[in-house]
């Protein structure tokens, strides 16, 4: 009986220490393969990073190489390829960008417009009636348009953000499944663009 009792407490301590043994053999070759070069290289030249130039513009940068994504985002498509959800927010980013600078570029020069209101019009004219009702008007809807604008562009660099974001995580996913990285083209750095046209896109 003590016997028994003694295999039955020496079994959960065998298997345990045989345990402890293949993790020690295992953890270092699953390490091995988590940080495999390749991957890690692949990684750094995958990945993409948003940067602040020095009056403030953002820079999208990948394996050390900055992209030009063009204004409204033209070069998106390419840049984010592969990656849906990436494509999904940069499309959102140019659009809010392009319409942006549309309503804001309407109401200043609607401003303008009421700016030189007095001189378009006759001198012989009431100012303090129609007129100045006009200019008003005119002013009003001018600076509303431009703030709209303004509101607009200074939502859309979140949306970028958003869309490298979720390309970053792509990547990652890609990596972990074995997958050929990177997930879209290869890209050049902006004297030359992107070797599917990415410089100079709108």
């Amino acid at each position: 009986m003590n016997q028994t009792a003694c295999v039955r407490r020496s079994f959960p301590m065998a298997a345990a220490s045989v345990a402890a043994a293949v993790w020690l053999v295992a953890a270092p070759a699953a390490a091995q393969a988590a940080y495999d070069p390749g991957t890690v290289a692949a990684l750094e030249q995958s990945l993409l990073q948003l940067r602040l130039g020095a009056l403030g513009e953002i820079r999208l940068v990948q394996g050390g190489v900055e992209l030009d994504p063009g204004y409204a985002c033209g070069a998106c498509a390419t840049i984010f390829a592969g990656s849906p959800a990436a494509l999904d927010a940069a499309g959102t980013y140019g659009s809010l960008r392009l319409g942006g600078t549309v309503v804001y570029a309407a109401g200043v020069a609607t401003m303008l417009v009421a700016a030189f209101l007095p001189l378009m019009l006759p001198d012989e004219t009431d100012w303090w009636g129609i007129n100045w009702e006009l200019f008003t008007g005119v002013l009003v809807a001018g600076s509303v348009a431009g703030a709209v604008g303004g509101i607009l562009m200074g939502l859309a660099p979140a949306y970028l953000s958003d869309a490298v974001g979720a390309y970053n995580n792509d990547v990652f996913a890609t990596a972990r499944m074995g997958g050929v990285l990177p997930l879209g083209p290869v890209l050049s750095a902006i004297p030359g663009g992107a070797r599917l046209g990415v410089g100079g896109s709108f």
